[in-house]
């Protein structure tokens, strides 16, 4: 409640209680990224001490986990090896470069406020970017007995994906063990079988490549994805349905111009058809003029308000030196900042808004949310996909097992599987699709119950 800490009142969370439930190492990092290790003060919390165990130590584990899980199932044996050229694996590798670099700078000027920052940052980029988007490739079945060529190429970029998750993993383990170091030493001991991560050198970035470009495209992607995802969500329109559409505008996106496999990679994340990149901001977006008042207010005085109103009504002008001309004065780069003004959403409209403003304020997105009766049908043939593949890992299925998909279903989900059976059928790999269950010992439903199926594997 904002009251002094009190042994006599007992107005804090008890650290045993914490230890016990949390985990010590929650409560070292809540200390570590408050504002007390830069002499702020802090109102102890226990539901920010839960939120450190929700949003990083349980993120952190199953990135580890996932690692353990598929690598054991596979048989794989994996190893240090930053070679692949994929372009997920060098977005990683080049992003733990970046990592380790910066933690090291934070923690050699005692910031560790920052380097707390800097690895909550990197693991979003891992769970909810690399290893999500590169789920397929860990899924991908590995060398046949007839040892077919194909299947020998599809190992070894299998194994390629291992051996970087891997690299990635004991250098992040090694990083995190001045911040989290008991849990950084149960996973660094059980992903590499040495004798402590406390007994191993602090990681070297020179061996994990460098690659400033990819960086920026592939991060520029990730925040292009997750607000067409938001204005998605807004609309109602699930992801599984595909839409025509997504364009990003804005000076930025011209880094993403000719970088084929980081805009493939948003058109998947979003599932668009079509994925365009403008200079230009679409019709209605304007760039708007915000004069930093704290700065602007003692060195201007009493014209302060004439270019508080000429930058409202646009009557201001960027220099080429960086500088901007707004009703007779000049302001420095620092005096100001420029951000696109969205257009208003009339309350009256029941239309969902379509588009949305990055992070950097210099970016558009603009979605088209109109679904029409055919990307209606491949989102319900998509729809199959999804509730068959949960059936073939509910049956214990391996991911290479060949079946023969039985199907009874609404009409309208039955046009849809129809019309793109063969996208369906090499989804679930099945070799058969027949549009009944009758015979079937075994018939799962779907959630909605609009969809029957049974599977029998292909010997």
């Amino acid at each position: 409640d904002g009251s002094k800490l009190s042994k006599r009142l007992k107005n804090y969370p008890d650290p045993e209680y914490i230890f016990k439930t949390q985990g010590a190492d929650a409560l070292r990092w809540y200390l570590m990224a408050s504002p007390t290790m830069r002499g702020g003060s802090l109102c102890i919390n226990e539901e920010d001490m839960k939120a450190v165990t929700r949003l990083l130590l349980y993120p952190l584990w199953n990135a580890y986990s996932f690692f353990c899980l598929y690598a054991n199932a596979d048989g794989v044996k994996a190893e240090h090896d930053t070679s692949s050229r994929h372009v997920l694996d060098r977005y990683i590798l080049a992003k733990t470069r970046k990592l380790v670099e910066s933690v090291t700078n934070s923690l050699d000027a005692y910031d560790l406020t920052e380097a707390c920052s800097q690895v909550t940052e990197f693991i979003d980029a891992l769970n909810n970017w690399y290893i999500r988007r590169s789920r397929d490739r860990f899924w991908a079945p590995r060398v046949n007995a007839d040892g077919t060529a194909g299947n020998r190429e599809a190992s070894a970029k299998k194994q390629e994906a291992y051996n970087t998750l891997f690299s990635v993993l004991a250098t992040l383990f090694k990083t995190l063990a001045p911040l989290l170091p008991l849990i950084a030493e149960e996973m660094y001991t059980g992903l590499t079988g040495e004798e402590s991560v406390h007994l191993a050198d602090w990681p070297d970035p020179e061996g994990l490549g460098e690659d400033e470009e990819l960086v920026a495209q592939m991060d520029l992607a990730r925040e292009i994805c997750s607000a067409a995802l938001r204005v998605r969500e807004q609309a109602k329109v699930p992801v599984r349905i595909p839409l025509s559409r997504l364009t990003a505008a804005g000076a930025g996106v011209e880094k993403l111009k000719g970088a084929s496999s980081v805009a493939q990679l948003i058109a998947e994340e979003v599932n668009v058809k079509n994925l365009e990149f403008e200079a230009e901001m679409p019709a209605g977006f304007a760039p708007v003029l915000r004069p930093n008042g704290k700065l602007l207010g003692p060195r201007l005085k009493d014209r302060m308000q004439a270019v508080i109103a000429a930058a409202k009504v646009g009557d201001w002008e960027v220099l080429s030196d960086g500088t901007t001309r707004v009703s007779g004065e000049i302001l420095e780069a620092d005096e100001y900042t420029v951000a696109i003004e969205q257009p208003e959403t009339s309350e009256k409209s029941d239309k969902a808004p379509s588009s949305a403003v990055l992070r950097d304020a210099m970016t558009v997105i603009v979605l088209d949310t109109e679904v029409t009766p055919e990307l209606h049908r491949e989102g319900l043939a998509r729809h199959v996909v999804r509730i068959v593949q949960q059936g073939r890992r509910n049956s214990g299925l391996n991911v290479s097992d060949r079946i023969k998909l039985f199907l009874d279903m609404s009409s309208d989900v039955e046009e849809a599987a129809r019309e793109h059976e063969h996208f369906v059928a090499e989804q679930v790999l099945a070799t058969e699709i027949i549009y009944s269950t009758s015979g079937c010992e075994r018939v799962e439903k779907s959630e909605d119950g609009k969809l029957r199926y049974c599977i029998k594997r292909v010997a």
